[in-house]
């Protein structure tokens, strides 16, 4: 998909939205916005969607019953299924999900606290033990605020792009990403933001090299992860608000937006098509006989 940026032009263009009402920045919410409403409504109606399915791999450490969920689920109810590797050879049996007062006393596991907790301590150690499936999230959607020119000592001086404004009015994280908006450094804290100089401050590492750009929020990118196919529901969605926004309504509802036509294509671009040949063709004419 586009940049936001390039989807914000579209926007302007369709809504002859030329006042300084809606910076880039402001329209930054409303991509945002938007990206969420179709992930919402993916996961939502789609019970076999597959493009959000992720899997996550760690080891089993002898006593140990705590695991950290993957960083990037998306939400804790999003584990489709847990499997723990058999002692004997590489084969996997799955974990169902127990209650509180199961702990101790049956096999499976339970999520608490941002992690995935056995019921039963291991007896053994087993390199990529256990294997979670599950929903991911996608970064959110962002503008390029700027590209670094340099880095010193913590302190990232930017060619502004995207925007003038004090970006700590909207977020207190960043990351950073290359060209294509692929994430290159992520969670990092902004101690302190110069609009005038165009001088960003972090106390966070910084492994991103000179020429990248910075997104608003700690899990970002300026190209949404979403298929190009719904880049035209991301800008009819804003388009939308844009309207909504200018007319004064006040009962503005996000989850209206969309018609039940429109949320029931979006639903279809993440069905799962089956192209597998269930049926292979005979071609051994003898058999038939």
């Amino acid at each position: 998909m586009r940049r936001i940026e390039q989807l914000i032009n579209d926007v302007r263009f369709q809504t002859n939205e030329d006042s300084n009402r809606f910076s880039n920045i402001k329209f930054n919410k409303l991509f945002s916005d938007a990206q969420t409403e179709i992930v919402r409504i993916i996961n939502v109606r789609s019970s076999e969607n597959t493009f959000f399915a992720k899997s996550y791999v760690t080891d089993i450490v002898t006593n140990q019953a705590e695991y950290d969920l993957p960083s990037d689920v998306y939400a804790r109810n999003a584990i489709n299924s847990v499997l723990r590797k058999l002692t004997s050879g590489a084969y996997y049996e799955p974990l169902r999900l127990v209650t509180f007062k199961e702990i101790g006393r049956s096999a499976g596991y339970i999520i608490q606290d941002g992690k995935i907790v056995l019921s039963l301590l291991p007896v053994t150690a087993a390199a990529n033990g256990l294997v979670v499936n599950y929903t991911k999230r996608i970064p959110t959607s962002s503008i390029r605020i700027g590209k670094i020119q340099s880095i010193t000592s913590g302190v990232i001086a930017l060619t502004a792009l995207g925007t003038d404004e004090d970006i700590t009015l909207y977020d207190d994280y960043f990351c950073i990403v290359d060209k294509d908006g692929v994430l290159i450094d992520q969670e990092m804290v902004i101690d302190s933001y110069d609009s005038v100089t165009g001088n960003l401050t972090t106390s966070s590492t910084i492994t991103a090299p000179v020429g990248s750009y910075v997104t608003i929020g700690g899990y970002s990118s300026s190209n949404s992860q979403l298929p190009v196919e719904c880049e035209k529901y991301m800008t009819m969605f804003v388009e939308r608000m844009v309207h909504y926004i200018n007319s004064s309504r006040s009962d503005m509802d996000a989850a209206m937006i969309f018609s039940d036509e429109e949320k029931r294509d979006i639903t279809e671009l993440f069905a799962d098509v089956d192209n597998d040949v269930k049926y292979p063709p005979i071609t051994d004419s003898t058999y038939l006989n």
